[in-house]
């Protein structure tokens, strides 16, 4: 389907679509035909269904939108900095039952929390700490 079948089959409601033909153009993502994968009420539910089907398929092009937007605007951003695998470690803050570190607790920042892990005394020496 296209955006405005879309609008015209769904008022006033949010939708969960998934891009089943798109393409980029400066910066702007265009969905050319679009498949209808969910109605909701409000955002907060359509939110949480989008984590959760993102989780199980992070392959899939998924977007939650209103069908009150005349057309989608969907602007596309490149990640820029540095990508790296987090363990359960770092994402808890909890160390494994029976887990004790060889020198001591380091925290540091990232933007979206405080994670801590265990080092070395030469590694606290090189830190400055």
């Amino acid at each position: 389907m296209r955006w405005e079948e879309v609008r015209s089959h769904y008022p006033d409601q949010w939708l969960m679509v998934e891009a089943v033909k798109a393409h980029s153009e400066t910066n702007n993502r265009i969905l050319d035909e679009i498949a209808v994968v969910n109605v909701f009420t409000n955002s907060r539910e359509a939110m949480q269904n989008y984590a959760q089907l993102h989780h199980q398929s992070p392959k899939r092009e998924l977007y939650v939108v209103h069908t009150d937007r005349k057309t989608l605007d969907i602007t596309e951003r490149r990640w820029i900095g540095i990508r790296r695998r987090v363990n359960h470690f770092e994402l808890c803050n909890q160390p494994p039952a029976g887990f004790k570190p060889a020198g001591g607790w380091v925290t540091e920042s990232y933007p979206a929390n405080r994670v801590s892990f265990p080092c070395s005394a030469w590694e606290r020496e090189q830190r400055g700490m």
